[in-house]
């Protein structure tokens, strides 16, 4: 999911977590997101680089 820590991510995340949903998350800053902790953050936008390693 792009998105993932925005004002209508997060709560999507939240939802699709509590039903079970294994959620991929795209998002800016993976020190400081809020995520569920089995959450895979699968893109850095702070690091062009991330998406193609």
């Amino acid at each position: 999911m792009t998105g993932a820590t925005g004002t209508v991510g997060s709560p999507l995340v939240d939802a699709l977590h509590d039903r079970g949903v294994q959620v991929r998350a795209a998002v800016r800053n993976p020190a400081i997101a809020t995520l569920p902790s089995d959450a895979e953050v699968v893109a850095d936008h702070a690091d062009a680089f991330a998406p193609r390693r």
